[in-house]
């Protein structure tokens, strides 16, 4: 878990020092499905529109984009502006086989608090681009 923590913030770091990097402290306003402009290139997989309090929201991410092939995959569910719960998965190298991801391992949680939720998954290349999708979805 440490090593978690420690690894991300150095990841975060060499990403801050990119030119024209920012740190966006208010995600949920800057994410939404339309302002990404390679929403063909990456897509969430298995999202359901509803769910009840009990189930998972468990989904796949496909990138077709083989320039973010070994890259790093981010899922994050916020309510509002509060991150709900976040998923790191380094290292993801799908291109060769095209596989979902995150190859071997898979984001599953289950939100048992009623309201609307944004699900956004970004992928960060090892050259520090990125591409990025969000849609929303309930729990009841």
């Amino acid at each position: 878990m440490i090593l978690s923590i420690v690894f991300g913030s150095v990841v975060m770091g060499a990403v801050l020092q990119e030119p024209d990097r920012e740190l966006n402290m208010m995600p949920s306003m800057s994410y939404s499905r339309d302002s990404s402009s390679h929403d063909s290139d990456i897509k969430i997989i298995g999202l359901s529109k509803s769910y009840s309090s009990s189930e998972s929201v468990e989904v796949s991410i496909e990138v077709k984009d083989s320039s973010f092939d070994c890259g790093d995959l981010y899922i994050t569910i916020y309510s509002g502006k509060d991150v709900i719960t976040q998923g790191g998965f380094f290292e993801q190298c799908f291109d060769e086989r095209n596989e979902l991801i995150p190859v071997g391992d898979e984001f599953s949680k289950i939100i048992d608090t009623p309201g609307s939720y944004q699900i956004v998954a970004e992928m960060i290349s090892k050259d520090l681009k990125n591409i990025s999708i969000s849609e929303k979805f309930t729990v009841k």
